[in-house]
């Protein structure tokens, strides 16, 4: 049966099918325009009980299979008091002069000395990045490691309590002042369609 729309009074639309399928959209207007936008401090300041959430949740270690032998009163272990930096072998692209052929290029690179991958995801002249690698070999804990620290910031920012406090964080983060938005995609891979992937 085909579809029809009906819009109502307050921007209401009504969407269905002779067969009862009907979805009700409400489309409000959007509020008149300030005069400027808000400022840094005043977005960070909205996202703060966010901001504490993702703290508190990356400053935990996740030790998926691992029974680290503690009893159920033992003080859990935090992840800024154990990480060790990631390396990775991301070559190096030359930034003045002719490029090299793509062949001597890998092969010049390729044994060149390994870089941080904090050096790797804040570097200027990367539009984006991808961390590739083996299972187990900290991914996902590095970049459990970047969005606390980015988010401990922030919340401190904010005056809330810090999850670093006496620890040394990497210069590199600290001069970062982004708002880190964290998006768990093995809680997304359940619910994708295999169809429309």
């Amino acid at each position: 049966a085909s579809g029809g729309a009906a819009s109502g009074e307050g921007g209401v639309t009504f969407v269905g099918d002779v067969d009862g399928n009907v979805t009700i959209n409400r489309v409000t207007r959007p509020p008149a325009k300030s005069k400027k936008p808000p400022s840094a401090k005043a977005l960070f300041k909205a996202f703060a009980a966010q901001l504490q959430a993702v703290a508190e949740d990356c400053s935990k270690l996740v030790t998926r299979g691992l029974n680290l032998g503690g009893d159920v009163h033992q003080k859990a272990l935090r992840l800024a008091h154990v990480y060790v930096g990631l390396d990775t072998k991301t070559p190096q692209t030359p930034r003045k002069g002719k490029p090299e052929p793509r062949a001597e290029w890998r092969v010049l690179h390729e044994a060149k000395a390994t870089r941080s991958a904090l050096d790797v995801l804040f570097d200027p002249q990367a539009r984006r990045v991808v961390l590739v690698g083996e299972p187990g070999s900290g991914k996902s804990t590095f970049l459990q490691y970047v969005t606390l620290c980015l988010a401990d910031r922030l919340c401190v920012e904010q005056d809330a309590p810090s999850h670093l406090a006496g620890l040394k964080v990497p210069d590199i983060l600290r001069r970062q002042r982004v708002l880190p938005l964290r998006l768990m995609l093995r809680d997304f891979a359940p619910s994708l369609d295999a169809g429309k992937s």
